[in-house]
This record gives C-alpha cells, structure tokens and sequence, in this order.
C-alpha cells in the first residue's frame, strides 16, 4: 500500500495514525509488525514498515489504514474548531477536501 499516495500526512495525522495503528482496538503489538515505532508524527522507515505490514495482513487491511486515517483527519479539524471558534466557518470544506 502506498500510504503517502492513498492518505498524504502531516505530523499531527500521521502522529494519530501511529497511536491508531497500535491501540487496542486494533489489537497489534508492534513486536508482531515486525517495527518498532515511535509515536513521533514522522513517516520514518520503521513507520513505513509497520503500515507495509499492516497491508500484508490481508485486503481488508488495505482499504481499513486510509479509512482510518481519513477519519482521524476530520478528528483533528474538529479539535482545530473547538479550540478555535473562529476555524468553524472552514470546517466543512476541511472535511469534503481533506478528510473524504
């Protein structure tokens, strides 16, 4: 899976996206990913390994990672608004061009 290409990233999503990728929803130990990675918002080779890992797992891992990360990228511009009353006018394009 390409993840630069299916989900684009910044530090604060991709951050989001390495908590998601092992927490216990998921239920994956990074041990079992074959990565150790830190939860620093870089796409670090060792990130990279552990979401290639992710993909192998089967198809439905495939189209699950982007999903979840778009999602996370509207969790962020939601919290971007209510730190920030002023961001609620840019919301919805936020989430029709970013997050969808």
């Amino acid at each position: 899976m390409d993840f630069d290409k299916e989900c684009g990233y910044s530090t604060i999503q991709t951050r989001r996206t390495q908590t998601f990728i092992f927490s216990e929803e998921m239920g994956f130990e990074q041990e079992e990913l074959g990565s150790v990675i830190d939860e620093d918002g870089l796409i670090d080779p060792a990130t990279r390994r552990a979401i290639e890992a992710l993909g192998n797992l089967g198809e439905d891992m495939q189209e699950v990672l982007p999903i979840a990360y778009r999602s996370l990228q509207g969790v962020h511009f939601l919290d971007i608004c209510k730190s920030n009353r002023s961001q609620v006018r840019f919301i919805r394009g936020w989430l029709l061009n970013r997050a969808s």
